[in-house]
């Protein structure tokens, strides 16, 4: 989780019997030292505990840094609006990069001369983004790492919901959205589930994306599958066992219900979901907006090639279903669907971007910078409350 994220970071790994979740095609993930996060520009805050370790060995000499030459002399930067618990910034060169990020080698200086646990709590802690429930912690990745990326285009492993493993958590502090003393999400406005019911719709959404269909006939069949859980009363039984029934039927075929999808979803809305996602950035921080002729870059560049990436899509929206923070700061399963629809639309957007600007069609590398700007924008700089309230208008 990008340390610019407006919500407050909390502990979820201190009692070892909760269980650790995460989805089986994140299982494997290992830092490849790609440096996506080190050379990002985003602000990256050091706990006031490390700062004095930070501090000292620079002052000794045994840990580097560099700065652009017209830079201030010391790599940590203390403005007055620091969070509780933050003692500086620090500080970047031109072109994002941290003044600890060594380009020629590719590392960061602190971790190779004081080791993983001097990091910062932020670089310790990314690209995990973690749901800190009261009985698990739901641990999902960002796809601004180019590393968790590629894995959604590896072997077809059903991202379905397994214990995560000691190297994907048991060395990093988890920290998140902290749900533990939350209401449980809503199925509608003015009706909460209980956590066993909402684990089992989230469980059944995971499972229809891993069925062989376009992510646009995934999305229909959440959404019809989820129209059917709203209707649920408390009068009616147990939650659980209401979604259970509701479960995917099928229907229209997958291709039929891709062609409906996509005639809905022309280039005027997906700019449409792209604007309601730059609009919940907080003010100050850059964004890129849909670009020109969005509808004309699509049907040259990505339509054609889309539906050969009906896997790597459908991981890539299994990854922000699994342990939504939107699920808590929305008004219902509606508004957790809908953010699915608008991560696909900024996915397909982005891939018009970048693809316009190679002049070629789209293609893995393609698509990887397109999921990576997609989960720039969704994970690490729009505001999720915000970004929530706004989704919200779909239980309407």
């Amino acid at each position: 989780m990008s340390p610019t994220s407006p919500v407050r970071q909390s502990p979820g790994s201190g009692d070892s019997s909760t269980p650790v979740l995460c989805l089986a095609h994140h299982a494997d993930f290992v830092c490849c030292h790609s440096g996506a996060c080190c050379t990002s520009g985003w602000p990256i805050h050091v706990e006031t505990g490390r700062l004095a370790a930070l501090r000292d060995a620079v002052g000794s000499g045994r840990l580097a840094f560099t700065l652009d030459a017209d830079a201030a002399t010391s790599p940590f930067f203390e403005p007055a609006d620091l969070p509780a618990g933050a003692g500086a910034i620090l500080r970047t060169r031109g072109g994002g990069a941290c003044a600890f990020y060594e380009r020629n080698g590719g590392v960061c200086a602190i971790q190779r001369d004081l080791g993983h646990d001097a990091l910062p709590a932020a670089c310790q802690h990314f690209p995990r983004r973690c749901l800190v429930e009261p009985d698990r912690v739901a641990v999902s990745l960002s796809h601004y790492c180019p590393t968790v990326a590629r894995l959604a285009f590896g072997p077809a492993i059903p991202p379905r919901i397994v214990a995560a493993p000691p190297s994907l958590v048991g060395h990093v502090p988890l920290e998140g959205l902290d749900a533990r003393d939350a209401l449980p999400p809503l199925v509608r406005p003015g009706l909460l589930t209980d956590l066993t019911g909402y684990r089992t719709w989230e469980r059944v959404v995971i499972e229809i994306l891993t069925m062989p269909h376009s992510p646009e006939a995934a999305l229909a069949e959440i959404s019809a599958f989820t129209e059917r859980v709203r209707a649920w009363m408390p009068r009616d039984g147990a939650l659980c066992e209401a979604v259970e029934r509701a479960g995917p039927r099928g229907g229209r075929s997958p291709a039929e219900i891709g062609r409906t999808v996509d005639e809905g979803r022309r280039a005027s809305r997906l700019a449409d979901d792209c604007e309601i996602v730059c609009d919940s950035v907080p003010p100050g921080i850059e964004t890129t907006r849909a670009p020109d002729r969005l509808d004309a870059a699509d049907a040259r560049w990505v339509a054609d090639a889309w539906p050969h990436f009906s896997q790597p899509l459908r991981h890539f929206l299994a990854a922000h279903a699994f342990g939504s923070w939107c699920a808590y700061h929305g008004m219902g399963l509606r508004t957790v669907v809908r953010s699915l629809e608008v991560a696909l639309a900024l996915v397909r957007v982005e891939a018009a971007r970048f693809c316009a600007a190679a002049e070629r069609p789209l293609h893995e590398p393609l698509l990887i910078e397109a999921m990576r700007a997609a989960d720039l924008l969704l994970v690490h700089l729009a505001d999720p409350k915000a970004l929530a309230a706004r989704l919200s208008d779909a239980e309407r």
